[in-house]
Parts: C-alpha cells; structure tokens; sequence
C-alpha cells in the first residue's frame, strides 16, 4: 500500500464529505496513485455506504472496495478507454499482452511472446513509450505508467483472446528461463492456469512449490501445491495429455500432506493424504502402501496406542500384497512402516522386551536395503530403547 499525499487526502476527504481511515485512505492511493480525477471517482463510486461514528469518522476500516478490482467507475473506464483507442491496432495488441504479463514486464520476454518481428515491436514499443502507457524501468525493464491502463486494457480483453495471450507468456517464460527452468516457475504456472492448460499449470505449481520447498519457504511451498490440488480437483472429468501419469497428482498430495505435517496442521495433512489415495489405482500397491503410512503418522501425536497400530497394520496389509517384494523400493517402504513407528511406540511406553523384537526384525533388513537416513533412524531408537533398559546410564554399547 502506498502513502497518501497531504493533497491527495485533502481531495479525497472533500470528496467523501468526511474523514477517512488512514488505512482505506492509503490502499485509495494505492489504486488511484494520486491522479486527481481517478481520486475522485473512486471516491464516489465506493465511499456512499461506509459505517460512520456520530463524529463522522469511518466506524470499521474497510479492506480495499472489490469493485475497484472487477469494474472501474465509469468515468475513469472512459478517459482510460479514450488514451488506448488512441493507440495503433499494432501497438494496442502489444499494450494487451503487456497487460497479460503484469504491470512490469521484460523486453525479452515480451519478444518472444509477441509474433511482432524485431523492427514492428521497436516500433509499438516507442509508441507506447511516446503516448505515456508505458514507461522506461532501466536496462530492458517497463511497466506501465498507471496500473489502471494494465487493468483497463487487461479487461477491455475477450475470455478466448485473453487465454491466447496467457499461453504465450508462459511459452515465452518457458522459453527465456529454458536454463534455469525453477526461477520463473511460479508465473509461468499462473499463465497457464489462465490461459486454461490446466494440465500444464499443474506441473508447474508442483515444481515452483518443489522449488520453495528447497530453500525451507514452507508457506510459498504449500500455496503452490494447494494450488495444483485446487486445479486437479477442478479438472474433474477433463480428460488428461497421453503423457499424464497419476503418480504426478500422488506427488503433489503426498508433498502438500508432508509440508502441512511439518508445520503443525496434521488433520489437514491426513485430508491431503486421503485426497491423494483416491488418484493413485487400487494395483499400485507400493503408493497406496506409502500413502497410507503417511496417513498413520498423522495419527503420531497424540493418538492411542490402538489407533497407530492400526493405521501402520493397514499399511504393511497393503504392502505385502505387491507382487515384487524383492524390490530395494519395497524393502525400503517396509523399513519406514516398521520404523516410523518407533518413536512413538516408545512415548507410549511399550516394554524394552517388545522393542527389542521389533529392532531384532527390523535390524537385519536396514542393514542390507536401508538408507543412511532409516540407519540412522534405527540406530536412533536403539539407543533409546537401550537408555530405558539401563535405566539412563550410557553403556558402552549405546556409545557404539
């Protein structure tokens, strides 16, 4: 949100008849950015029915009016109309794409979505540039001069001809980050969860929410696998490319459920894991196996004893009906069953005898097939079942 001038209150108050909240005076700056006549009709199209106190200040602060996102006042649409049908038919269509990109864009990129050749998107550029729609950022950077144009001319735009646009930039951000491919996954998604290539836009949201997950941005990281849940849930019955595999939709669930698990929130990440088992067929039995671990592990804390026993029971039933148990995969996924249960067996308090019989079976199998991680793991809760039968004190055993 941007800070209000002194002049643009004053004009703004006078307008409204009253004082104005000092937030929803600074998200009108915010749209209007000081223009006189745009202070004033967004003004009077949204300021008529606020709650006032007796003294004649607003009695809640009201979040930014809706109707300045989805419909300009009339006036304003006209001046803004009035500057773009100036424009022309050449330099109007790149003024639309550039409003598909965003209020700043690129020069490269804009290239390579535009079918304009070298010398005409100079041209409609310049003009762009002349009549003051867009405005020089330094090096190939622009953006244009009021975002109000970009809205005007991004809405002033067909349904058909503005997921055409939305295609292009995504082809273009595609295409400019081809050797860096995670930099600009995010928005090459939103293009095309826009331009209606769902299919497209999901594989992009796993990857931009891959991509957070890797420098530890949780919050950046779940908004974008939520976003390609959304999207495969909205995709219903929309038949999918050939080269579509369900274990695409598996990863993002298990991802999302594994992200929310992390941060707290198990029940949501037992309702992702659930949504996930539906997309996985019932004869993939090692994800359904995986899935349905990762389900029982929501249950961890807290949960009776019976409840986790239960759900990881279900999870080796499954398991030990895939027809190659001789896989490292399956011996893998064993492993984590068997292990993921151990902490929490031992907050349960179960005797040293029974985790000695479950760290016997499972010593023998993470010895030959685990991974440094489920070693580690193992020998993790060695050490503790170890600690409890020596009642704390550190054998030299445990030290090994």
């Amino acid at each position: 949100m941007g800070k209000i001038s002194h002049d643009a209150m004053r004009l703004a108050e006078h307008v409204a008849g009253r004082q104005l909240d000092p937030a929803r005076a600074s998200d009108l700056y915010s749209e209007t950015e000081g223009n006189p006549l745009f202070v004033v009709e967004m003004v009077r199209a949204g300021s008529v029915e606020q709650p006032m106190t007796e003294q004649g200040v607003v009695e809640t602060p009201l979040p930014l009016l809706t109707c300045l996102v989805s419909t300009l006042p009339p006036t304003v649409q006209t001046v803004l109309a009035a500057r773009l049908a100036q424009l022309s038919p050449s330099a109007r269509e790149l003024a639309n794409l550039a409003a598909v990109m965003g209020r700043a864009f690129s020069l490269d990129v804009l290239a390579h979505a535009s079918d304009e050749g070298e010398g005409a998107l100079v041209r409609d550029l310049d003009e762009l540039w002349q009549r003051r729609i867009v405005r020089e950022q330094g090096g190939d950077a622009y953006d244009f001069s009021h975002d109000k144009l970009r809205e005007q001319a991004y809405t002033s735009l067909s349904t058909v001809h503005r997921r055409l646009l939305h295609r292009r930039v995504a082809e273009a951000l595609e295409a400019v980050y081809a050797d860096t491919p995670d930099v600009g996954s995010l928005q090459v998604a939103v293009h095309y969860e826009r331009a209606g290539l769902l299919w497209k836009a999901i594989a992009w949201y796993q990857r931009a929410g891959e991509v957070a997950s890797r420098i530890a941005a949780n919050a950046e990281a779940i908004d974008a696998y939520q976003q390609a849940a959304a999207l495969l849930e909205a995709s219903g019955g929309a038949p999918a490319p050939q080269d579509w595999q369900w274990d695409i939709a598996a990863q993002v669930y298990t991802h999302l459920g594994d992200l929310l698990g992390m941060t707290g929130r198990a029940q949501e990440a037992r309702q992702v894991y659930q949504q996930g088992r539906m997309h996985i067929p019932a004869q993939a039995f090692l994800w359904q196996a995986h899935v349905q671990r990762k389900i029982a592990k929501t249950w961890n804390h807290p949960c009776t004893l019976e409840t986790l026993l239960r759900g990881y029971t279900e999870a080796e039933r499954i398991l030990e009906q895939a027809p190659d148990r001789a896989s490292l995969q399956w011996h893998q996924e064993w492993l984590d069953i068997q292990l993921d249960q151990l902490l929490p067996l031992q907050l349960h308090r179960i005797s040293v005898q029974q985790m000695n019989e479950m760290l016997e079976k499972i010593q023998p199998i993470v010895e030959q097939y685990g991974t440094a991680a489920q070693q580690a793991q193992f020998f993790l809760s060695a050490a503790a079942r170890n600690m409890a039968r020596d009642r704390s004190l550190v054998s030299e055993e445990t030290v090994a």
